[in-house]
């Protein structure tokens, strides 16, 4: 509470500490026990401005009963206390009571007071049950819609309206810090309106809902086959038209048409069988990773960590690469031990760093029994569900994610108002001094060869890169040249991915690397001054992002 008083916190600050709230409290319910007391005095700071939850004194199991305390007081402080303790019903709390809570604290954040107080406790109780809260942006414009949405979405009335659990909060709580949209979503007008009229009328409302059920049933029965098979039939159409429906994939500006293998042609029906498996979790040994965890739309189809992070949270030994436009590389990872798409998808199944499968088998068998897997599997293969077509799948999805249309493709295309001033003098650098296009070349930025860029070869788990492939000396250090579009949403950077931003890169390049042994001939000093340096930036940051990036 002092906290708060004394310092001027930004929305995404207060985003930013309830979220680590929030994984604490999440921690707390992995480990079956409930806080049911939380409030701004039992968040303390520490002297690095990191929040601690204390006071678990109320705090109960999760398999505990008991509804009061030895004084006979009903569990929790009123002012930030779910609907479920105010009305006594202490069986109902549960992780769902934490959650709103912690929106109650976020609540008096935001506004500066608790959602509901009264003259009396009874009072302020009967509003915690009954009432629907006042909107904070009500009380201060000046609250970020978004953070308003998560904020009423944790004081719902309901249990199973809220946040499931703290993590999701906690997750959705971080996007905002991060800039991302909430996944929350804003309740209507209407329905609040309509909820709050339920509550009042709710003698009449069980009256005719009873009416309206037995006619309903009536009804219901009678149209029930007809209907359903109406819709098995059309669904069973569109899903063998889709299978077998060549799919025409638009290329965006500035790129050129992606090469297709003749033996997995696109579909439409194809494509989305490819998307459902790229965010299964099924698809890892524990049930825990899928693709998209480490290719995740909101991270640039990566997953801004440095080194990736697998099943148990097992590191790896390199930065993940994105998926975006890769569709159109020769090779596949860093060290391009993969030659197409398809072996590529397969890949990381089977890594044991990664989703851990003991074999091809295994990660078939976890998804056999779903039926309407088995159903798009045979309508797009002709042998069905195997590993190979779970990887081919895949890699048809990866390919429609194509991204152009970029400030600098625009120029190009004529629009000489399309980059600013800055984003043109990085392209002069670019082209010129910086010679940035020896290696990042092409529709797609990139030259798909192997170069040693001067990156100091670790001497603990030494990385090789394409010598691991290769077994050539001559090949130590070197890595595939990625591709620079959209380089700005998928920092840190590299290989290793030992540099943070596009800045700590050029610089890095402008320095003549680090590790002369085996460096390419290509590598050497620039002697770019710092305004350079700043106009090259801006190019790479702003005149290579698409406008119409695949989400």
């Amino acid at each position: 509470s002092e906290y708060v008083k004394q310092t001027d916190l930004r929305p995404r600050k207060i985003a930013s500490l309830l979220a680590k709230c929030s994984a604490a409290i999440a921690y707390a319910h992995g480990e079956g026990i409930i806080h049911r007391d939380l409030k701004p005095a039992n968040i303390l700071m520490d002297p690095k401005d990191e929040p601690c939850i204390t006071d678990f004194g109320l705090a109960k199991r999760v398999d505990e009963k008991g509804e009061v305390t030895a004084t006979g007081q009903l569990l929790g402080t009123p002012s930030f206390m779910s609907p479920e303790q105010a009305r006594g019903k202490q069986s109902e709390v549960g992780q769902a009571s934490d959650v709103y809570s912690i929106g109650a604290v976020l609540y008096w954040m935001l506004t500066g007071e608790a959602p509901f107080r009264a003259e009396s406790v009874t009072e302020t109780l009967r509003l915690i049950s009954e009432q629907d809260v006042t909107r904070p942006r009500k009380l201060d414009k000046s609250i970020p819609a978004d953070l308003e949405t998560v904020c009423l979405k944790c004081l719902l009335k309901k249990t199973e309206d809220r946040y499931a659990n703290a993590q999701e909060l906690s997750e959705d709580l971080r996007r905002f810090a991060d800039g991302y949209p909430v996944l929350a979503r804003r309740e209507s007008n209407l329905v609040r309106w309509g909820r709050n009229w339920v509550r009042r009328k709710s003698r009449v409302v069980a009256t005719v809902a009873s009416f309206l059920a037995v006619v309903l049933g009536v009804w219901s029965f009678t149209v029930w086959h007809k209907s359903s098979r109406d819709l098995e039939v059309a669904e069973s159409r569109s899903n063998a038209l889709e299978a077998v429906q060549a799919m025409d994939l638009e290329t965006p500006l500035g790129l050129v048409p992606i090469p297709v293998p003749s033996d997995n042609a696109l579909t439409a029906g194809k494509v989305k069988l490819g998307r459902a498996l790229f965010f299964d979790r099924r698809l890892s040994f524990e049930g825990d990773l899928a693709c998209a965890d480490c290719h995740n739309p909101k991270m640039g189809w990566a997953d801004g960590l440095r080194v990736a992070s697998g099943t148990h949270d097992l590191p790896g030994r390199r930065n993940t690469p994105s998926v975006i436009n890769a569709a159109s590389n020769s090779h596949f990872f860093w060290d391009g031990r993969a030659d197409d798409f398809e072996h590529q998808a397969l890949g990381p199944l089977l890594d044991p760093k990664e989703m851990n499968n003991p074999s091809e088998e295994y990660f078939v068998q976890s998804i056999a029994s779903d039926e309407i897997y088995l159903s798009q599997f045979e309508l797009c293969f002709a042998d069905g569900l195997n590993a190979n077509n779970v990887a081919k799948a895949i890699a048809a999805f990866e390919r429609t994610l194509l991204a152009g249309n970029s400030p600098y493709d625009r120029f190009l295309d004529g629009d000489e108002t399309a980059m600013s001033i800055s984003a043109m003098r990085g392209l002069e650098l670019f082209r010129g001094k910086a010679n940035c296009v020896r290696c990042h070349t092409g529709s797609y930025l990139s030259d798909h060869e192997f170069h040693n860029i001067g990156l100091p070869i670790p001497k603990e788990q030494p990385d090789y890169g394409r010598e691991d492939i290769t077994g050539k000396e001559s090949d130590r250090g070197k890595f595939k040249t990625p591709s620079l579009r959209d380089v700005r949403k998928t920092a840190p950077y590299m290989h290793d991915g030992s540099l943070a931003t596009l800045r700590d890169v050029v610089e890095f390049y402008n320095n003549g690397g680090i590790e002369p042994t085996n460096l390419d001939a290509m590598i050497e000093p620039l002697g770019l001054l710092k305004n350079e340096i700043d106009d090259l930036v801006v190019f790479l940051s702003e005149a290579l992002s698409s406008d119409d990036y695949p989400e």
